[in-house]
């Protein structure tokens, strides 16, 4: 498992690090493949969990509006207690 995770991370530093002019360098050598067509289903993959996440946080109700009224005293009280 640890070669095939190091295999993985490779490749996507081969596809990250392309775009930066930066080639990843192994030994036995592994052709490139930052153009492969399966990292287009990659791309979408990637792009719909960012939708997803983006529509979800939209959705939330937000944390600062649900906190307790006692939270400021509670933050004041910490920050006391620090020393500050």
């Amino acid at each position: 498992m640890l070669l095939a995770s190091l295999f993985r991370n490779f490749l996507l530093a081969q596809r990250i690090l392309s775009r930066f002019n930066v080639h990843p360098v192994s030994l036995p050598a592994i052709p490139p493949t930052h153009t492969h067509p399966l990292w287009d289903a990659w791309d979408l993959a990637v792009e719909t969990v960012l939708v997803q996440l983006a529509a979800a946080t939209k959705d939330a109700p937000d944390p600062a509006a649900a906190a307790s009224p006692a939270a400021p005293a509670a933050a004041s009280g910490i920050g006391m207690a620090r020393g500050g």
